[in-house]
């Protein structure tokens, strides 16, 4: 789904990463960890094309159309009215041709899986947990092969966390994405994670979840969170 070889990213050519290597394969789920201003948004942007290497390569195997991102800060326009419908069917990428039936099945199955069925008014008056689940509910509209989240349930509750996280496990599993998300609540991660990437000291470390507990150096991080 995803290779990088000799990764550095930054910005005005001063590295905040460097030398990152890994690779994320087909239905694994990866957590970018680290302190605040080690670089994981950095990371992400990076990887999704938004910002270019300094040095060093990105390859993503999926085609574009099959790629879909989750930001961190989400925006609705209050001064636009849109429905939930609407807007969760903005996901359907403009080389997509679809008709309007179908169209209109798969955003009404999307709100389904995402329990939005009852929640299809103006986007301006859904709670921040609701809105966060039809951004999620867009961004797996055209059943993405890899899904790229910067910590998108920051902000939400322990309870609106969790369903969140529940919701994303349980994609269809012939249509369930490779993930990579920038993670904030840490105690999440071993339970919705494969693969950790720990950026620390300018550096990014792959740790197998199995593993967290035998790396010292990461438990003493994650702490109380495990």
């Amino acid at each position: 789904m995803l290779e990088t070889k000799g990764l550095a990213c930054g910005y005005n050519k001063i590295a905040i990463l460097q030398d990152v290597d890994f690779k994320v394969l087909e239905g694994e789920h990866w957590a970018i960890i680290g302190e605040n201003g080690e670089g994981k948004s950095t990371l992400l942007r990076t990887l999704v094309g938004l910002l270019k290497p300094l040095h060093g390569e990105v390859t993503l195997f999926p085609q574009p159309n099959e790629i879909a991102l989750v930001p961190q800060h989400p925006t609705r326009d209050l001064r636009m009215p849109m429905t939930t419908e609407d807007f969760v069917e903005l996901g359907f990428p403009p080389q997509i041709k679809i008709n309007a039936k179908d169209k209109k099945d798969l955003v009404q199955t999307a709100l389904k899986r995402l329990g939005l069925s009852q929640c299809q008014e103006d986007i301006s008056i859904l709670s921040g947990g609701q809105f966060q689940r039809a951004v999620l509910a867009r961004a797996l509209l055209n059943h993405p092969c890899l899904l790229f989240l910067d910590e998108p349930a920051r902000g939400l509750d322990q309870k609106s966390n969790t369903l969140f996280m529940d919701e994303l496990r349980c994609c269809p599993k012939h249509k369930s994405p490779a993930i990579v998300m920038v993670l904030h609540d840490l105690r999440l991660l071993q339970k919705y994670f494969s693969h950790v990437l720990w950026l620390h000291d300018g550096q990014a470390q792959v740790i197998e979840a199995d593993n967290i507990k035998t790396n010292s150096a990461l438990t003493e991080f994650l702490g109380s969170s495990l």
